[in-house]
C-alpha cells in the first residue's frame, strides 16, 4: 500500500516539475530579498546616538562638538574691579589663545542694580590684539560679542556663582585677544553698574592683564580678572570638518545617503564656517540669528566625503515680521546662486495657525513697558522683532552638481530689498540630505 502511495507521489511530483521549480525559484527569491531587507533595516536602525553600522561598510559621522573649560583661565578671586562705575568704559583681559575655537567665557562680576534696573546693554565682546606684556595696541575688528542687560544677566549665572557666557569665534594658536565689557549704552549711576572681580595682583595670568578702554585709549590695568575660556573639539574625517551629528550612510551598490540637521541647540554654531559680528544662538528659539543690518550673515561648509549626486536644502523663516532670509548655495565660495522658496503660514507652538484678531491679541498680552525706553538689542527679550502671525518663507530646494563634487557651501543672510522693520533673521528646522556615490 505504502509503495503504491510512493510511486503516485513521484510521478505527481514529475507530471508538475515546472509548478515546483516555480515554487523552489519564489523560494530563493523570498529568502534573498528579506536578507537584503534585514540588511538595509540594520543599516537604518543602527544610525542612531551617533552610531552608523552595517554589514556594508562602517558610516562615517560626526559626533556633538565637545564643550569643556580649557587650561586658560585666572581664578583668583579676591578683588573687585571698579572701572565699570564710570560711564563710557570697557574693562577687559587680555588672554593667548590655545584653542581654535572659543565656546563661551565665564566672569564673577558683582551686581549693582536699583530697583528697576531698564534693558539698556552691556556688549561684551572678543577682538584679536598686539600684546607684549608691556603694552597693547588698538583692538582689531569685533568677531564675535554679545549684548546683555542686567535685567536678562541671571539666566548666564552658574552654580558656582559665575556667569558663563556664550561667546562664539575662531581663534588662531598663540595669538592674544581681549575680550572686554563695555558699558557705553547703560545708564551708570552709583546704583546701576557691574564689578568684575579677579586679582589685584599682576601677573596672576602670566600671558595677559587687565585693561581698561577709555576714549578710545587702551591702558593696562594693574591684576588680572577672574575668567575661563571654554573651547571646543570638533570631528574631522581625514583632516576634513565635519558637521556635527551629520551621518553618512552607505546603502551598498554604490550607493550612499548624507542626512544633517541643526538640534536647536547652542552646539549649532559650531557648525558654522564664518560669521559676521552679533549671529548668536537665541535660547528661547532654538535657532541661530543675526541682525539685518551690515551685510550680516553666517555660512555652512558642507563636505559630504563622497560625491554629490543630488542634495536637499530645506528650512523655514524663524517668523513673520523678522527680515526676510535669502539662502544661496556656492560650490567655490565665489559664484554664489539663490535658491528659490515659498511662502506659507506661521505657526505659533500651542496654538497653531495664528488668525489676525488672535495675533493682534497675543501681541498686546505679551508687550511691556521700559521706563528708559531702551530694550536689549536681542529677539530675548524684544517683542518688536517679529509679528504674531502672517506668513514666512519655506526653503525646499533640490541641487544636482554638473561636476564631481563633495563639499558645498550655503550662505544665509538677510533680504536688503526687503523695506520691513524687522530688526533680525533667522531659519528653523534646518535640514540638508544627499544622495552620494560611494567609490
Amino acid at each position: 500500500m505504502q509503495d503504491k502511495f510512493s510511486k503516485k507521489i513521484i510521478n505527481f511530483i514529475q507530471a508538475e516539475k515546472q509548478f515546483f521549480w516555480a515554487l523552489a525559484f519564489l523560494g530563493v527569491v523570498f529568502v534573498v530579498n528579506y536578507g537584503l531587507y534585514a540588511n538595509h533595516k540594520k543599516t537604518v536602525e543602527s544610525c542612531v546616538d551617533g552610531k552608523c553600522l552595517s554589514n556594508f561598510s562602517e558610516k562615517l559621522l560626526s559626533e556633538e562638538a565637545n564643550i569643556s573649560e580649557t587650561e586658560v583661565n585666572q581664578l583668583i578671586c579676591d578683588y573687585a574691579f571698579s572701572a565699570l562705575k564710570e560711564s563710557k568704559v570697557a574693562l577687559g583681559q587680555v588672554f593667548q589663545a590655545k584653542e581654535l575655537l572659543i565656546s563661551g567665557v565665564a566672569l564673577k562680576i558683582d551686581i549693582n542694580k536699583k530697583l528697576n534696573p531698564g534693558s539698556r546693554q552691556y556688549v561684551l565682546s572678543l577682538r584679536e590684539v598686539e600684546y607684549d606684556g608691556e603694552k597693547i595696541s588698538s583692538p582689531g575688528p569685533t568677531i564675535t560679542d554679545l549684548a546683555f542687560s542686567i535685567s536678562s544677566i541671571e539666566k548666564y549665572r552658574q552654580a558656582d556663582g559665575a556667569f558663563l557666557f556664550p561667546l562664539f569665534g575662531r581663534l588662531e594658536k598663540d595669538k592674544y585677544y581681549l575680550i572686554s565689557l563695555d558699558n557705553s549704552k547703560v545708564d551708570v549711576s552709583k546704583q546701576n553698574y557691574l564689578e568684575p572681580l579677579g586679582s589685584g595682583e599682576s601677573k596672576s595670568y602670566l600671558a595677559g592683564s587687565a585693561v581698561v578702554r577709555k576714549n578710545k585709549e587702551l591702558t593696562l590695568a594693574s591684576g588680572d580678572l577672574y575668567f575661563k575660556i571654554y573651547g571646543a573639539n570638533l570631528n574631522q574625517e581625514n583632516g576634513v570638518p565635519i558637521l556635527n551629528g551629520a551621518k553618512i550612510e552607505d546603502l551598498g551598490q554604490g550607493l550612499g545617503r548624507y542626512s544633517y540637521a541643526t538640534k536647536g541647540k547652542y552646539v549649532d554654531l559650531f557648525d558654522l564656517e564664518t560669521a559676521t559680528p552679533g549671529t548668536e544662538f537665541s535660547e528661547n528659539d532654538k535657532v541661530i540669528y543675526a541682525p539685518a543690518k551690515d551685510n550680516a550673515s553666517f555660512t555652512y561648509a558642507v563636505n559630504t566625503i563622497y560625491p554629490i549626486s543630488k542634495l536637499n536644502f530645506s528650512a523655514t523663516q524663524l517668523r513673520s515680521g523678522w527680515k526676510g532670509v535669502k539662502v544661496s548655495y556656492s560650490f567655490d565660495r565665489q559664484n554664489w546662486i539663490d535658491l528659490p522658496f515659498s511662502e506659507g503660514p506661521d505657526f505659533l507652538p500651542g496654538f497653531g495657525i495664528i488668525s489676525p484678531a488672535d495675533a493682534i491679541a497675543l501681541k498686546d498680552a505679551s508687550s511691556a513697558d521700559t521706563s528708559d525706553g531702551a530694550t536689549d538689542n536681542s529677539p530675548e527679550e524684544d517683542v518688536s522683532a517679529g509679528t504674531i502671525g502672517g506668513t514666512v518663507q519655506i526653503f525646499n530646494a533640490d541641487i544636482i552638481p554638473t561636476k564631481e563634487t563633495r563639499v558645498m557651501y550655503f550662505k544665509i543672510t538677510y533680504d536688503q530689498n526687503d523695506k520691513s522693520k524687522g530688526r533680525y533673521f533667522a531659519l528653523k528646522n534646518l535640514k540638508i540630505t544627499a544622495d552620494l556615490k560611494i567609490k
